[in-house]
């Protein structure tokens, strides 16, 4: 059915893109961080999809309103009916060409590279060290350990959502977390830094209430991540010891 036989539809799409881009954020909200659920590439998509064309000033929109950031979600939750849902037989060709249209956006706008902070690590810190046969945490040989110590296993989910190989795929740099109070190391995993920021706090568990160790060893500080000019960084620790 051509585009022009559907008028309910381009009002549809207009009224999308007022929301988006035109009647600014509503009152009580914070301005500076915004989410959709719902933009301009799922439009385009369905358009083509349904109808084989797709209106000219959505894709202008596209071009104009770029995203700062995308989340895609692999459809690997079981199907569920729902009257606003549709295609349950092609959920994989659709998300691959939602990941198309956004490398697209990236091929037309430059890559930029990106770092993710968070609170707990991912399954990919457990490949930097192992416990050896004295319960001793020692390097696997799979990273390249810049600093730091380990002296607790890594807390993270037993599930693996591919989070590291999605960020790899699109040129991420680094992953910072905490969690683990007691470890404190920087590795370059795969290409990409696995780092634990140092914690900040004494009222929690730490390497004294833990390990025994005295306060001239103990972890507390700060990360701090520099980035040039050319696009490289790097990464070192301040210990709160160094003022003891």
């Amino acid at each position: 059915m051509p585009i022009a036989l559907t008028p309910r539809l381009l009002p549809l799409a207009s009224r999308l893109l007022s929301l988006l881009f035109s009647e600014g954020i509503p009152k009580g909200y914070r301005s500076d961080i915004v989410f959709f659920d719902t933009e301009l590439i799922i439009t385009k998509v369905w358009f083509l999809h349904k109808y084989g064309e797709c209106p000219a000033f959505v894709e202008e929109a596209l071009r104009q309103y770029p995203m700062d950031v995308y989340l895609l979600c692999y459809p690997d939750l079981e199907w569920e009916p729902d009257p606003l849902r549709e295609n349950p037989n092609i959920r994989e060709y659709l998300f691959n060409w939602y990941e198309k249209e956004i490398q697209a956006l990236k091929e037309a706008y430059g890559e930029v590279e990106s770092m993710l902070y968070m609170h707990i690590p991912i399954k990919e810190y457990e490949e930097v060290f192992e416990l050896n046969d004295k319960e001793e945490f020692i390097p696997t040989g799979k990273a390249e350990i810049l600093y730091g110590r380990m002296f607790e296993s890594v807390g993270c989910s037993p599930f693996n959502s591919g989070l590291f190989e999605a960020m790899k795929k699109n040129g991420a740099q680094g992953i910072f977390c905490g969690h683990d109070h007691n470890n404190d190391w920087c590795a370059i995993y795969k290409g990409v830094y696995l780092v634990y920021n140092l914690p900040q706090n004494y009222n929690l568990y730490h390497l004294g209430t833990n390990m025994g160790f005295p306060e001239e060893k103990w972890n507390q500080g700060v990360t701090v991540t520099t980035l040039h000019s050319d696009g490289t960084l790097d990464i070192a620790p301040r210990y709160n010891a160094i003022y003891l």
